[in-house]
């Protein structure tokens, strides 16, 4: 069962349940890039850049919601847990991910409606408070904003900032390179796509040089109309995000009582 001692975050819990659910994932892969910046062999191409960034902002602008199955690890920062997980998501900030055991019965919620969110492993305390924006960085200290997270997690690009923007060919890789820079920040993000100039392989940013997100895409496969990668690997700060699908439906009607958590009567409620 899973302890929970005074006011320790629910995720703490989990992550000392991290050998039981590392059973249920041994199969998934989490190889570490390291978050050193990759000094691609590049050649230009005869291509205007604007669609193209065109291209990748109406794929983003196309995903409203998603409901997905599978699995899901974190690691790194002292922690490490993986489990099967059903999450769906509403942009920008309506979340549900349910944790489950080997066994398919719930280990823990975490459920935002987009102004409040819930945290509850059954048989435990919960946790209620505002829900800021940084719904998963509480969950799983992966330092991104709700709405980024979800993106990646469906293969999209979350919103450039950029001044100038390049578009070349890695003679490695075999892709297209968008390379997207604000000089003033410091700020250079780079992204790997597929032939059709709209599938993102794998999506860095870097600032001062230095990498400080890798996202990796991998398995694309296409569920009525809309493509996505069935591997996602996310890797800031030095943790790593893993998700492996087994179903990924995009742009269904949700309904709002699935961003609700009606806790049992007697259930503890701390503040977060």
């Amino acid at each position: 069962m899973i302890s929970v001692t005074g006011r320790r975050p629910i995720w703490f819990a989990v992550a000392r349940q991290g050998l039981s659910f590392l059973l249920i994932l041994g199969g998934l892969s989490l190889a570490s890039n390291g978050c050193a910046p990759r000094a691609p062999l590049l050649e230009p191409v005869d291509l205007p850049v604007t669609p193209v960034v065109e291209r990748l902002e109406a794929r983003r602008a196309s995903l409203l919601s998603f409901r997905a199955a599978g699995t899901i690890r974190v690691e790194g920062a002292g922690r490490q847990w993986s489990g099967r997980a059903l999450l769906l998501a509403e942009r920008p900030r309506r979340l549900r991910l349910e944790l489950l055991s080997f066994f398919g019965q719930p280990v823990l919620y975490v459920v935002s409606d987009g102004n409040e969110v819930v945290t509850w492993a059954p048989g435990q305390q919960a946790s209620r408070g505002f829900a800021l924006g940084r719904v998963i960085q509480a969950f799983s200290s992966i330092p991104l904003g709700d709405e980024e997270v979800m993106l990646l997690l469906a293969g999209c690009a979350p919103e450039f900032r950029y001044r100038e923007a390049q578009l070349l060919r890695d003679v490695q890789e075999r892709a297209y390179l968008l390379q997207l820079e604000d000089p003033s920040r410091g700020e250079l993000e780079r992204l790997w796509l597929e032939d059709d100039a709209a599938t993102i392989r794998r999506l860095e940013r870097l600032q001062g040089g230095k990498s400080r997100l890798d996202a990796v895409f991998s398995g694309f496969t296409n569920a009525e109309g809309f493509t996505y990668p069935q591997e996602v690997r996310i890797e800031t700060a030095g943790l790593q995000l893993a998700v492996r699908y087994q179903t990924f439906t995009a742009n269904d009607t949700l309904p709002d009582e699935v961003f609700h958590l009606e806790l049992p009567p007697g259930v503890e409620v701390l503040p977060q």
